[in-house]
């Protein structure tokens, strides 16, 4: 029900009653009245009240609310009430006259409001013992919360009466000539009831005028920033604080006999109350901070010498910031625990993520010592020294010691147990983080930042690398907050794993640079944004892309999960994308073609668009056949871009068959043509009955057989429409003109195993040594017989019946080697030496006999009839292939390399064995040089600059004959290195820079002893230049000057020291000097080499020069001296 904006006047009744599980809302309205009444009655209903007034009141209360109700007062003015402006409960209930259900949890939020009352005369026997002034708010056995309230209250009544209540007093002004709160515990005075302390928490409350301001007993409260008045007059007292415990006290010998519990009415806490729900048992308690007017000399302990029964806690103010990644986090819960791990707070923060203030007690006080006999006897106040933490019989510091026995008690009368609290922040979706304080004395307010620790949220592709998609990409997965155990017995077990849930799946696709630009994946979990036992958001997630326009190849995607706070790890999926299908060829059979063997060899080609990482992305052949008599079959085959598969047909009836051959790739033409284009032909498939097939596999054509009894004879043998009944051998001798042999047991095989295969021994100790024999082999089905199969054996059967054949050894048997030869010139030595095998290493002979070595020249191959003659084997047995030989038949150098060379030896008895095929490759070189880079510290740097420093090392590489000398120089004839080409045909020099000239200089490389021409790589130039000077030119002036100066102190010496008797000696010393010629080691050499004719004497060497013959040089074929030029040319200019 609402009610709004109404004036109510009533006579004897209250103007609202909301009783029995009314819902009422009361805005603005004014009412009095209620002679016999109160303003509103409540019970067991839910009413708000705002806005309007109250009073004035001629019967009872302004507000009276008992059972289980749930009442909030806001912005209301209550005034002229004859009893209590506020009862929370009601404290009549055990009175006698008084009809009072039993206390229940009840509920009252009083705020912005103003409570005015002359005061009145109220009378409570089991709560009060009688009468009292009334008081401006009175709560009984519920949770009441007062906040920024003003509280006037005459005729001497106390601000706030509490009876086993849970009370949040913050931000009030009280003005009372009576007691500003008195706090106590309900006691029934019944056997065995259990007695209810009261709880509260008073913050920045102003009180005026009042005698005491605190007076509690057995309950526990915590005060704090508040001024604390001196006691008026009336009050007849000077301590502004009094506590009480009148009772026995409570401990585990007499089985805690009147403790204090929480009230019931626990269960309805006060709204953001920021106490746990724990209270002392045995003591009254209280706890004060930031306190003016009040300390532990004027706080009055009225009980009896009960050590525990009363203690007092220094406390400090502290407040809380919860923040995540340096974030501000607000509606976070804070937890805060003593040493022992008791509750004492439960906070949360606001909207910049701080708590409320609180107090820490940073010391504890009992009553122990003081003004009696001695100093010994408590004194009914916890001032003396050693009333402090390490009296109060509690571990403060959590280390399992107490009080004197704890070594921080050890240490003098400044020493304690210092008070030690456990924090725990929590957010679900923002962190976790639980750490300990320690409590000293503080001034001012402490605040603690509390940087909660976020889980990283969790991410998973389903989809691997290499995945496939046609056109559109779609990827799935799941991701999460925290940790995931799967399935939980409950939510809030999920809740606590994860501690968050994941709020984005973010997505960078493969045109996008940066996250700032991110996609995102679409939950799809249908969790509501909750984490549950078994669902959570983002448990399944999907992310769709269209890359239609696109084309065929690798694309990457990076995934990430971000919780609000974190994003997790990225994962990185690279996917095949297919837009386009493949296409295929079929290269047999041919359309229509028949068929009678009873199988189809397919085989055939196929391409696709993609060209990635991941290899071809033919997948499968697929085959799609339509027969006679409604002959349906679709089947595949494993595919690639070179294809084969059989299609087994022997069971199928005669006819034509149309089939569709197309190639599937990841994504395209799976199970159906699709989008390919298959191949369409008719086949003709003729099974009326096919002829059998038989293979013979032991032995193999050309085997050499040693003669025994029982020399193997096996094979295998088919039928595809039946069975093979028997398999025939006939044994032919080619020197007698093919004759049939004798038949023997092996002639006829009938014992054919289920699998097609046969064998049979045969007897071959009757057989010539070394003659050849045909093994002609066919199979019948009952009906027909197959096509014969034969192969060819050679007997070793030497006379002399105990000689062993030669053995040969393949283990270190290459399968072919390669020879360099010059791609120009016309010398005998362009392929230098050839190569040579060493036979002894793979031929032997058990019985130590001498072997003959020879190369196989089969008559029926054409292809190995040079190979005897191109081939020398010495008598040591080493072969040697020197393709230059071949060039006398076959001019063409890609027709010198041989294939499939055996070479075969032969034992005194004359038994054979022959070597496993072998190539020689010839491959043609040519002489090339090229400036690779420079070695700059160490490290090689590709690419020649155009100017070079002195420090840089020059990196030449080029291409030659394997074995040829190369040999780095100066145009001017200094040498600058040398190398050997490699067997593999390449070769590498380095030239210091600082072994060159700075400025220009000419590189010529020779090559076997012959210069070769320059190219753009032969000019280098060294930084410096022509103004530093010539280095090279400086050292040959210099040697120069020192040959002339050693030159002319010979000529003394000998002028002196040498008798000169051969004039022709002297007339030759004395006879012009000619010019030196560079080449001349170049044409010794062709003299050596030249054939020794008659010359004439050299009196015109100019024209000897002119008519030299052109000369082969054998440290490089393929070159000319130019006598006209006076240097070395191609032989073929």
């Amino acid at each position: 029900m609402i009610i709004e904006d109404n004036k109510v006047t009533t006579d004897e009744r209250s103007p609202l009653t909301a009783f029995n599980f009314a819902w009422v809302d009361f805005n603005n309205n004014v009412i009095d009245g209620a002679s016999g009444g109160s303003g509103i009655q409540i019970s067991k209903s839910q009413v708000n009240v705002n806005g309007g007034s109250i009073g004035p009141i001629g019967g009872w209360n302004g507000i009276w609310s008992i059972g289980e109700s749930d009442v909030r007062v806001e912005n209301v003015t209550i005034q002229d009430t004859a009893k209590e402006p506020i009862i929370a409960g009601e404290y009549h209930f055990g009175d006698s006259g008084w009809n009072v259900p039993s206390p229940s949890e009840n509920r009252m939020y009083v705020a912005n409001s103003i409570l005015s009352s002359d005061g009145g005369e109220c009378t409570g026997q089991k709560a009060w013992g009688g009468d009292f002034p009334c008081p401006g708010v009175h709560a009984f056995r519920s949770s009441l919360t007062l906040y920024n309230n003003d509280i006037d209250i005459g005729g001497g009544g106390d601000g706030l009466r509490a009876v086993g209540a849970i009370l949040d007093v913050r931000n009030n002004v009280f003005n009372s000539t009576g007691t500003g709160a008195m706090i106590r515990n309900h006691d029934t005075n019944y056997a065995n009831d259990p007695q209810f302390g009261s709880l509260g928490f008073f913050s920045m409350n102003t009180w005026t005028g009042v005698g005491q301001t605190y007076n509690v007993t057995k309950s526990s409260i915590t005060v704090q920033s508040e001024n604390i008045p001196i006691p008026n007059q009336a009050s007849n007292t000077t301590n502004p604080v009094s506590l009480s415990w009148p009772d026995a006290e409570a401990y585990e010998w007499n089985n805690w006999l009147g403790q204090v519990l929480i009230p019931t009415t626990s269960i309805w806490p006060p709204q953001n109350f920021p106490l746990s729900m724990e209270l002392t048992n045995n003591s009254t308690v209280f706890t004060y901070s930031n306190l003016t007017g009040l300390d532990t000399s004027n706080i009055y302990i009225d009980t009896s010498p009960i050590k525990w029964a009363v203690q007092i806690r220094k406390a400090e103010i502290v407040k809380f910031r919860t923040l995540v990644e340096g974030v501000r986090v607000g509606d976070a819960t804070v937890l805060i625990e003593d040493s022992r791990g008791d509750d004492l707070y439960t906070l949360t923060t606001d909207s910049l993520g701080w708590t409320p203030e609180i107090s820490l007690a940073s010391d504890f006080h009992l009553d122990m010592t003081g003004g009696g006999p001695g100093g010994i006897n408590p004194d009914r106040y916890a001032d003396d020294e050693g009333e402090n933490s390490c009296s109060d019989g509690i571990d403060n510091d959590g280390d399992l010691i107490m009080d004197a026995d704890d070594p921080d008690c050890q240490n003098g009368t400044n020493s304690r147990e210092l008070s030690l609290y456990y924090v725990s922040a929590y957010k679900f979706g923002k962190g976790y983080k639980k750490y300990s304080i320690t409590m000293t004395s503080q001034v001012g307010v402490l605040s603690e930042i509390i940087s909660l620790e976020n889980m990283d949220p969790s991410i998973t592709v389903n989809q691997n690398d290499g995945h496939s998609f046609k056109r559109s990409v779609n990827f799935t997965g799941t991701a999460h907050d925290g940790t995931w155990a799967g399935i939980y017995a409950s939510d809030e077990l999920a809740q606590w794993d994860q501690q968050g849930i994941v709020e984005e799946v973010q997505v960078k696709d493969p045109f996008t640079s940066d996250w700032i630009d991110m996609k995102y994946a679409v939950d799809d979990s249908n969790a509501d944004g909750q984490v549950t036992y078994n669902n959570h958001p983002f448990r399944n997630w999907y992310f769709e892309y269209d890359m239609s326009d696109q084309p065929e190849g690798d694309y990457t995607f990076e995934f990430r999960a971000f919780d609000g706070v974190t994003e997790s790890q990225i994962s990185t999926r690279t996917i095949k994308l297919n837009t386009e299908p493949p296409t295929i060829w079929v290269d047999g059979p041919a359309a229509g073609s028949q068929i009678d063997d009873g199988i189809v060899h397919f085989e055939g080609r196929a391409s696709d668009a993609y060209t990635g990482i991941f290899g071809s992305d033919i997948q499968r052949i697929w085959f799609e056949v339509e027969g006679p008599n409604n002959y349906y079959n679709l089947f595949d085959k494993p595919g690639s871009t070179a294809w084969s598969a059989d299609w087994t047909v022997g069971h199928l009836p005669s006819g034509t068959y149309s089939v569709k051959v197309w190639a599937s790739d990841s994504a395209f033409c799976i199970n159906s043509a699709d989008e390919c284009a298959p191949v369409e032909m008719t086949l003709e498939i003729d099974n009326d009955n096919a002829l059998p097939v038989v293979q013979l596999l032991t032995p193999y054509d050309l085997q050499t057989i040693t003669a025994s009894e029982e020399t193997l004879l096996s094979g295998v043998a088919r039928d595809t429409d039946g069975t093979v009944t028997k398999v025939e051998i006939v044994i032919k001798d080619p020197q007698a003109g093919f004759l049939e042999m004798p038949e023997g047991s092996h002639s006829l095989v009938t014992d054919i195993m289920p699998n097609g295969g046969w064998a049979t021994t045969w007897d071959t100790t009757n057989l010539v040594h070394n003659y050849h024999y045909i093994i002609e082999v066919r199979s019948f089905d009952g009906f027909q017989y197959s096509e014969a199969a034969s192969i060819e054996v050679i007997i070793d059967n030497p006379p002399n019946q105990d000689n062993n054949r030669p053995v040969f050894n393949s283990t270190a048997w290459p399968d072919s080697v390669t020879i360099f030869c010059e791609e120009t010139g016309s010398s005998q030595n362009r392929c230098g030496s050839g190569h040579n095998i060493d036979l002894t290493e793979f031929f032997s002979d058990p019985d130590g006999d001498d072997l003959t070595y020879y190369v196989l020249d089969l008559a029926d191959k054409l292809e190995d009839d040079y190979h005897d003659e191109v081939i020398t084997i010495g008598s040591n047995g080493i072969a040697n292939y020197n393709p230059i030989t071949m060039s006398f038949y076959l001019p063409n150098m890609e027709d010198w390399s041989l294939s499939d060379v055996v070479f075969e030896v032969r034992d005194s008895a004359g038994s054979i064995v022959a070597s496993d095929p072998l190539n020689f490759d010839v491959v043609g070189v040519s002489f090339s040089s090229q400036c690779a880079g420079l070695m700059v510290d160490g490290g090689f740097v590709a690419g020649c600059p155009a100017e070079v420093s002195q420090t840089d090392t020059l990196v030449f590489t080029g291409s030659g004959r394997p074995t040829v000398n190369v040999v780095g120089e100066t145009s001017g004839g200094i040498r600058l290195g040398n190398t050997e080409v490699s067997d593999d045909g390449t070769w590498t020099l380095e030239i210091p820079a600082n072994r060159l000239d700075k400025g220009d200089n000419t590189i010529v490389f020779e090559y076997g002893s012959v210069e070769q021409p320059t190219n753009t790589d032969s000019e280098i130039t060294v930084e410096g230049g022509d103004e530093e000077g010539s280095g090279l030119f400086m050292w040959i002036g210099l040697g120069l000057l020192a040959l002339i100066v050693l030159a002319a102190l010979g000529a003394v010496f000998v002028f002196f020291f040498v008798e000169f008797e051969d004039e022709e000696f002297e007339d030759e010393m004395m006879a012009p000097e000619q010019e030196v010629d560079p080449y001349a080691w170049a044409k010794a050499k062709q003299q050596e080499q030249a054939p020794a004719v008659q010359q004439p004497v050299a009196q015109q060497p100019v024209v000897q020069q002119q008519t030299a013959a052109a000369p082969q040089v054998a440290g490089y074929p393929g070159w000319k001296w130019d006598a006209e030029q006076n240097k070395w040319v191609p032989d073929n200019e």
